[in-house]
């Protein structure tokens, strides 16, 4: 018979109290489950009072809680089980819909997330989403970090600089009482919205075509012409490929639409004669100017000599913005004018091409179709390197050297506009 030593008989014994429970903690308490609690106020510029919060977190109970708002408009929400981040919407009991987001991680601790026209606006450069679709989508893959939230709230601080100073100011957290400095600034950004013609919901559509742009939004709302609203104040890069003089081939003019004056890059002034819906004329002894403004706000000039009748010129005047070379990356569809220099028959030839670039501005790949004639590959070597300029826009390059500037501007939506002017009088858009 095989002897158990003592080391055995005391671990079975051991395991023998244990499953009889001899002194285990079976009877104490067991840790209360997590919580995550939301508060904050809803308003419009005034409260939303008797508004419906709900709110979507990426894990939580189902259906999502719902709060109702006080005289004041505040509520709060408790989660148990929750998980963020979360997403919060408000209905107003008059109709109005606002948006709000808590970023982060953790399923526990309490958190601030005021609803109002700003935080719709953070939410939509927060996420680079309309604010509705990303809310109605929301679920456990989603997520939304503390960084993001940050980089939306300074999105918004740049975006509506024209409207208000939102320096030092957290839409999302900060107090909002009535008639407090946070208040104060809503109010004052829906003020500035409407009297551009803007809709909360039509800047975050804007917000979500121009994601890393806030330039955009923010040259939306500067002041306009009281006979087009698509002519604001402003600098405009002004494009043209005729112009003899270097510095004057893609120079800065500087325009106050609501007083119809422009500032050349030399400090001459030059008045704007309102002609019609979004056409002007700008006019001196030796020439005039017809100035054309499109919904997007790219202003096309056509100018005629009072001298030489026959001598004319097309000026494209984009909207001055500071975007990266990478925005070039994708085909685009490009018309060019060049100089007739092979032919002893003066002026321009027109191609219509095809280029690819890559995220550094190298043109990888292009095609052209001159005239009439079939398109046909443009062969190696690639002529174009656009690469970042000092002046703003780029430069283009050529086999080393610098052959002319070329800029870009994204309209509201988000379209891509590209336009460039070579040193011998090419014209690329």
């Amino acid at each position: 018979m095989k002897v158990q030593s003592a080391w055995g008989f005391a671990l079975a014994a051991a395991a023998m109290l244990g499953a009889c429970g001899g002194d285990s903690d079976s009877s104490a308490p067991a840790p209360a489950p997590s919580s995550i609690t939301i508060s904050g106020t809803a308003a419009k510029g005034a409260a939303l009072a008797g508004a419906t919060v709900r709110v979507i977190c990426a894990t939580g109970t189902a259906p999502p809680p719902t709060a109702t708002t006080s005289s004041a408009g505040a509520y709060t929400l408790t989660m148990v089980g929750a998980r963020l981040p979360c997403v919060l919407r408000a209905v107003g009991s008059e109709g109005s819909t606002f948006h709000s987001l808590v970023g982060g991680t953790g399923d526990s601790g309490s958190f601030v997330a005021n609803i109002t026209p700003l935080t719709e606006m953070v939410f939509a450069a927060a996420t680079a989403a309309y604010p509705e679709h990303y809310y109605q989508s929301f679920g456990w893959r989603s997520r939304v970090s503390a960084a993001q939230v940050d980089a939306g709230v300074a999105y918004v601080e740049a975006a509506l600089a024209p409207v208000t100073s939102l320096a030092g100011i957290n839409p999302l957290t900060d107090a909002l009482l009535v008639d407090n400095l946070l208040d104060q600034k809503i109010d004052a950004v829906v003020a500035g919205l409407a009297a551009t013609g803007l809709s909360v919901q039509q800047a975050d559509f804007i917000i979500e075509g121009n994601p890393a742009t806030p330039e955009v939004l923010a040259r939306a709302l500067q002041p306009s012409a009281a006979s087009c609203t698509a002519l604001k104040s402003g600098k405009y890069r002004m494009i043209n490929p005729t112009e003899t003089d270097p510095a004057r081939k893609d120079q800065v003019l500087t325009v106050n639409a609501v007083a119809l004056t422009a500032t050349a890059a030399d400090g001459t002034a030059i008045p704007f004669i309102a002609n019609g819906d979004c056409k002007f004329t700008i006019d001196s002894a030796e020439e005039t100017n017809t100035v054309l403004v499109s919904p997007g706000g790219v202003l096309v000039v056509y100018g005629q000599s009072k001298a030489d009748a026959s001598s004319r010129w097309v000026t494209i005047g984009l909207p001055e913005q500071t975007q990266p070379v990478s925005k070039l990356d994708g085909t685009w569809n490009l018309l060019d004018w060049d100089p007739n220099s092979g032919s002893s028959i003066a002026g321009y030839v027109g191609s219509v091409d095809q280029a690819t670039f890559d995220a550094s501005g190298q043109i990888t790949a292009r095609s052209r179709c001159l005239g009439l004639d079939a398109c046909d590959y443009a062969g190696l070597p690639l002529p174009h390197i656009a690469a970042a300029a000092s002046g703003g826009g780029f430069d283009l390059i050529e086999n080393g050297a610098k052959i002319g500037r070329a800029f870009l501007f994204r309209a509201l939506r988000g379209w891509l506009a590209f336009a460039a002017v070579t040193d011998d009088g090419g014209f690329i858009v």
